[in-house]
């Protein structure tokens, strides 16, 4: 089936636009992008001693109360993260399902995608942790390869887990839209990539080049902010450091007012990439967009 790039590009971003509720789940959908696009690579870690890393003040605890210390901050740090996790299941299925709501009815609120992400929860997640699962096998496969030079095959390998994200998007789409569960999810996603490969290459370069100049045009006021911060330390280099109180406070200030921005543009952006993908998925799957128009008010007695 052909795919009509601009009309979804065009509608994507006018569902984006009249439902900005959405851009709060597609905030926090973003976090679910990076803990299922397939496994990192780990830390590594210092056991030389406990105390070691501990500022000077700490260094005088004996080892009972560091590994306490470890062990509170280890169970907080998990607690948060399991919270950021479940916020952003729910983000991702509520803004798929908020966006499928406003494309049939032009309108969303909060509570109805909110609602239609914590039903879609389990599913969601499922999908996540499969697609995780397969991440962590392909990882595996090309260390492998890379360890018996198979080059080649390494490099095949990561770029098949680079585009597990987009597999795990458009199965996530399938369980929301087609209100199915994790196995058929993953198999209509599969189906819907094996035949429409071409159109789906070329909506995804699509996307990458348009999300490449949103990235520039996002980073362009750090380089900005680095102005003054080059004339703090340039203050400190010539004993200035009047200069330097000034252009520290300069760079911090612009740094306050623009984080609020950046972190609603990185919403926005979440979302309609996110309605870009959804509104693919139905127009390949057959399904025709409804019109975006208010419903006709009532004609009065």
């Amino acid at each position: 089936m052909t795919l009509d790039y601009s009309a979804v590009l065009r509608r994507a971003w006018n569902l984006t636009w009249n439902n900005k509720i959405l851009w709060l789940f597609g905030l926090f959908s973003l976090l679910l992008s990076g803990q299922f696009n397939g496994p990192s690579s780990g830390s590594r870690f210092n056991f030389s001693s406990p105390t070691d890393a501990l500022p000077p003040r700490l260094q005088n605890l004996d080892q009972a109360q560091v590994i306490t210390i470890v062990l509170v901050a280890f169970a907080v740090i998990l607690v948060l993260g399991l919270i950021g996790l479940i916020l952003a299941v729910i983000a991702r299925g509520g803004l798929i399902g908020g966006l499928r709501l406003a494309d049939t009815q032009g309108r969303v609120s909060f509570s109805q995608a909110f609602a239609i992400g914590r039903q879609k929860f389990w599913t969601v997640l499922g999908i996540g942790l499969a697609v995780w699962a397969l991440g962590l096998l392909l990882a595996g496969l090309s260390f492998a390869s890379f360890l018996a030079c198979l080059v080649p095959l390494a490099c095949f390998g990561l770029i098949l887990l680079h585009l597990l994200g987009f597999y795990a998007r458009l199965a996530q789409i399938a369980a929301v839209v087609d209100n199915v569960g994790v196995a058929e999810a993953l198999a209509r996603a599969w189906r819907l990539i094996t035949a429409n490969l071409g159109a789906l290459l070329v909506m995804g370069i699509l996307l990458i080049i348009l999300q490449a100049g949103i990235n520039f045009v996002l980073v362009l006021p750090f380089g900005l902010i680095a102005i003054p911060a080059f004339f703090a330390l340039a203050g400190y280099a010539h004993d200035a450091p009047a200069v330097s109180t000034i252009a520290l406070a300069l760079a911090g200030l612009c740094t306050v007012v623009y984080l609020p921005i950046l972190i609603v543009v990185l919403g926005m952006v979440e979302s309609w990439i996110t309605a870009v993908w959804t509104l693919t998925y139905q127009q390949l799957t057959g399904r025709a967009p409804a019109p975006l128009t208010p419903a006709p008010m009532p004609m009065p007695a």
